[in-house]
């Protein structure tokens, strides 16, 4: 699985572990292809367990639960933010680690535009790792996300680039084809700004930009991935023949019939 990991992907990160055990496994993969970067994930919205990395009760929220029912960190405690910088910071410093991986960006009590997404603590702490990363190594993160108001485009000021996941979510005012433009969208303003555009599995990577990064079982030379959403909402009837044939222009798909 090392080999197989170094040799079929760009990039890759893990932190789901004690701090040594991640050390041990990047070294690994560096063994198998040196030329691979390694990223050390860090999930700024809940504690997904980790031992031996000095977490205090006190950083986490009281009855709340996150992704899988994970406990929330507690934002509005700077001891709690101080010490996920430190944290995240240190391992991306590591002899074979090229960076750090967040996961889990967006401040969820801003949806609906009831606050300001760039200025709440779990921001300006994401924020802050980002910056503070060495300048020849990589901060990327789950950051563009086209179900949030403007995307989170503000990230790419200064990230080196976004994962995609769920690029058919939307808003609720749209359908699963239109979350997808926006996401195939959002990937080439990622481009176009010389960023890292990334995914897992079969997310919509789109256009020839500075840095695509292909998913392990496609060709390095492709530069196109379609998500497997955008083919399902197609194949669903009704479909407007003029908006499909667009799609097939824009998408270069031979394989969908425009009958």
């Amino acid at each position: 699985e090392i080999e197989s990991i170094a040799k079929n992907n760009y990039l890759s990160w893990y932190g789901l572990n004690s701090p040594n055990h991640v050390i041990d496994t990047w070294e690994r993969i560096k063994a198998a292809d040196p030329n691979h970067k390694t990223m050390y994930y860090w999930n700024a919205e809940s504690f997904w367990g980790t031992e031996g990395i000095g977490l205090e009760q006190s950083y986490l929220r009281d009855g709340t639960m996150g992704t899988g029912g994970r406990k929330l960190y507690d934002h509005s405690n700077p001891a709690m933010r101080e010490w996920w910088l430190n944290h995240g910071l240190e391992m991306s410093q590591q002899e074979f680690s090229d960076g750090v991986f967040t996961d889990n960006t967006i401040s969820r009590e801003c949806d609906n535009q009831a606050c300001n997404l760039e200025t709440t603590d779990k921001s300006i702490m994401v924020r802050d790792l980002a910056e503070s990363v060495n300048d020849d190594d990589l901060d990327i993160g789950n950051y563009l996300r086209q179900m949030i108001d403007g995307g989170n485009r503000f990230r790419m000021a200064y990230a080196d680039g976004s994962y995609f996941e769920n690029t058919h979510f939307s808003p609720g005012n749209q359908n699963d084809l239109e979350g997808i433009l926006v996401s195939m969208q959002l990937a080439r303003e990622a481009s176009w700004k010389k960023k890292v555009a990334c995914g897992l599995g079969r997310g919509v990577i789109v256009d020839a930009g500075s840095i695509i990064l292909p998913f392990p079982f496609v060709p390095k030379s492709h530069r196109r991935i379609v998500s497997p959403n955008l083919v399902q909402a197609l194949s669903k009837p009704p479909i407007d023949k003029n908006r499909l044939q667009s799609w097939r222009m824009i998408l270069r798909l031979p394989w969908l019939s425009s009958s």
